[in-house]
């Protein structure tokens, strides 16, 4: 998968906590959107349901194959309004459009963790010529004046609008078949030829096709704000970028945050603009407290709103420091190994309990306190900390903005941010730099501490330490310890640790036969309970390559599953489960030749 496919991930957990799902089952309010729309469409119109969209066709309507789009954006307070504008264009003139099911997907679309490419499209118009493109998009401009929302990366905007882009690109379905058993959407040139459709999270027109409104290039110096010179980027995503750049100032290399008007909306308003501004305002409250990166400034170039920050060069993020040292991950290691890991992360986590109680004790909740937002200098495991978005005053009465999944308790309520909060987030941070299961806890609450458990007998874990963890992360918020009142016994905790013994990350003792039949029989059970006859997408829970390659593959499909049934448990692999399969209609067009995901698997199995 690539990293978007890694964003996109949201499509697949909207409908289920448990197992991925297309957003055709996903249950939508259709309070929010579609019932505005469908009281404006008489019944010449249909109003069809697809994915994460809504089509609305008039009768008698003909999508072309490819050809010029115009998308409009809405943050969430302008969206009914958008809508409405929208609906007063296009109803009259009988143009077919789409938009999103509901609030909860627009959030989710805004959002900073969505693909570049796909951001901040909440309707797509589908003129039939250019001319109509011409005129729909001047309509709409002065039909949307005054309401605003998020850069659609991929598209133009057009003229002064604050909500219409357009781009050219696919309207139909044309879609090549690749060897992986993934569809390509393409585009046709002049000559006939099929080209890759590539939606890049920037305006790039095929190059068979003109620009209609071409803009005229702006002059720009080098220098953001007249002085950093940007060198490379750190990582990018829908708010914006992060870059290394050199201040031609003073010489330093500073870290520029960038975000962009309208994107990651909290329930309260507040977009990732106003979220960088209170990151700034905190990092001055904490100037001097050697607890998070120097602010250098806040400035803006063009619509963009930009936090210069000090470079912590040499840092790493805990998570990778975590991941350089995991005692899980060798297959023999000493006593005076782990002893040797026990003092580094005892001391890590003291500095760490340090950099919190300075931030409390200026009155600062961190809030979206993860393992890749401490950052430790891998020398002197000095700890800073990063990503202040996030962070909230105290007393502060607004919704917690965000957390990272496994880093917050799974019970909380949605309320403010508190200091519980982080000190529930520690104990995940604790248990993380072990063990590195702490996203679980977002799928059954508890079974991080029965890990923590087991990772305590086989490794002969001090109980100090497993104590500290359990209680921080505590049910019950009001019986969770401030941090830096345990550092004395994560202190004695690292000394505690015997010497010399040579120690293996797997047990010696082999499971014996009953442990393994019962094991064995545990996940038969569970697959057989888990088959979905009546279901054509899927037969059982998989990954998400399930719905964008085919259901009966090996690697993600139901063949898969059943050569293990067939060669582990014969008898429960049922008749109905291989009639699933065999009544499949498989087509060339959406089924490849090969072995992992395509026909040569399907009939290996069979």
């Amino acid at each position: 998968m690539t990293k978007n496919d890694f964003r996109d991930l949201q499509l697949f957990m909207l409908s289920d906590r448990l197992t991925y799902e297309t957003m055709d089952r996903y249950v939508h309010r259709p309070a929010d959107f579609e019932a505005r729309a469908a009281a404006r469409l008489d019944a010449s119109w249909t109003l069809g349901r697809k994915g994460s969209w809504l089509n609305a066709l008039p009768a008698g309507a003909r999508l072309p194959l490819q050809g010029w789009k115009i998308h409009l954006s809405a943050r969430l307070a302008d969206a009914d309004g958008v809508l409405d504008a929208v609906l007063g264009v296009l109803v009259p003139l009988r143009v077919p459009f789409k938009f999103l099911l509901d609030r909860d997907v627009l959030r989710m679309t805004n959002s900073k963790s969505w693909s570049r490419g796909g951001s901040g499209k909440f309707v797509t118009v589908y003129p039939k010529d250019e001319a109509e493109f011409r005129a729909l998009l001047e309509a709409l401009h002065a039909a949307t004046s005054g309401f605003q929302g998020p850069y659609i990366l991929s598209d133009r905007r057009y003229a002064s609008s604050r909500v219409v882009f357009y781009r050219f690109g696919g309207i139909t379905p044309n879609m090549s078949l690749g060897a992986g058993g993934r569809k390509t959407p393409l585009l046709v040139t002049p000559s006939g030829a099929s080209v890759p459709d590539v939606r890049t999270p920037f305006f790039e027109l095929p190059s068979w096709v003109s620009d209609l409104f071409p803009e005229t290039a702006e002059e720009g110096g080098d220098l953001l704000d007249g002085r950093y010179a940007v060198e490379s980027s750190l990582g990018f995503s829908s708010s914006g970028g992060v870059y290394l750049a050199k201040d031609s100032v003073t010489g330093r290399k500073v870290v520029l945050k960038e975000a962009r008007p309208w994107v990651n909306e909290t329930e309260d308003g507040r977009d990732i603009v106003a979220l960088l501004e209170g990151e700034y305002a905190i990092l001055r409250r904490l100037e001097g407290a050697a607890a998070a990166p120097a602010a250098l400034g806040l400035f803006r170039e063009w619509e963009h709103t930009f936090l210069a920050q000090e470079y912590l060069d040499g840092y790493i993020p805990l998570a990778k420091w975590s991941s350089r040292h995991d005692l899980i991950l060798r297959t023999r290691f000493s006593a005076d190994e782990a002893r040797s890991f026990l003092g580094d992360y005892a001391r890590i986590f003291v500095n760490l309990a340090e950099a919190l109680k300075a931030l409390h004790g200026r009155g600062v909740l961190f809030g979206d306190f993860s393992a890749n937002n401490v950052m430790l200098d891998p020398e002197t495991l000095a700890v800073r900390l990063i990503d202040f978005e996030g962070a909230r005053l105290a007393g502060d009465l607004s919704p917690a903005a965000f957390f990272t999944p496994g880093f917050s308790d799974p019970r909380r309520a949605p309320g403010p941010l508190t200091a519980a909060d982080d000190y529930y987030a520690f104990g995940a941070n604790m248990l993380y730099a072990l063990a590195r299961v702490g996203p679980l806890e977002g799928l059954k609450a508890g079974i991080a501490g029965g890990w923590l458990e087991h990772l305590a007998a086989r490794f002969a874990l001090p109980p100090a330490l497993t104590q500290a963890v359990a209680a921080l992360t505590h049910p019950d918020p009001a019986a969770r310890p401030a941090p830096w009142e345990l550092t004395a016994a994560l202190r004695e905790a690292a000394e505690a640790m015997p010497k010399g013994e040579v120690r293996r990350a797997l047990p010696d003792e082999t499971a014996s036969p009953k442990d393994f039949s019962e094991l064995l029989d545990g996940i038969l059970s569970h697959l057989g309970s888990a088959a979905d006859l009546g279901r054509k997408d899927r037969l059982w829970p998989a990954s998400p390559e399930v719905f964008q390659t085919n259901p009966y593959n090996l690697a993600y499909g139901a063949c898969g599953v059943l050569d293990v049934l067939r060669r582990t448990a014969p008898e429960r692999a049922i008749p109905a489960l291989w009639d699933w399969v065999r009544r499949a209609k498989l087509s060339p067009r959406d089924v490849p030749p090969g072995l992992q995901t395509g026909f040569a698997g399907v009939a290996w199995a069979l």
